[in-house]
């Protein structure tokens, strides 16, 4: 399963404020949801949006590499206003 990659979507609808690369997270995508919220989702190794877009919930967004069967090479941030809820970390995904 080396090299695989996975679509990764998020379960609500946003808009895209950033697709790009950050320091430490390489290729990165924020979607602003409401609420002043937004989701980091970095180290992907393909992106399917663009800037200003807005997509509804469970579009792809982009994709990420697959280490194992559970782990992905994703690194997943929320914050709320200017406070990270969770920080930017690998995590798990089913």
């Amino acid at each position: 399963a080396m090299g695989r990659s996975e679509q990764i979507s998020i379960g609500e609808a946003g808009w895209v404020v950033f697709v790009g690369e950050k320091p430490g997270y390489n290729t990165t995508v924020i979607v602003r949801l409401t609420g002043d919220r937004e989701v980091w989702l970095g180290n992907l190794d393909g992106v399917n949006v663009s800037k200003d877009e807005v997509v509804q919930a469970g579009h792809p967004l982009g994709t990420a590499k697959v280490a194992n069967e559970t782990t992905r090479h994703l690194y997943l941030g929320v914050r709320i206003g200017e406070q990270f809820v969770n920080p930017l970390d690998v995590i798990p995904f089913e």
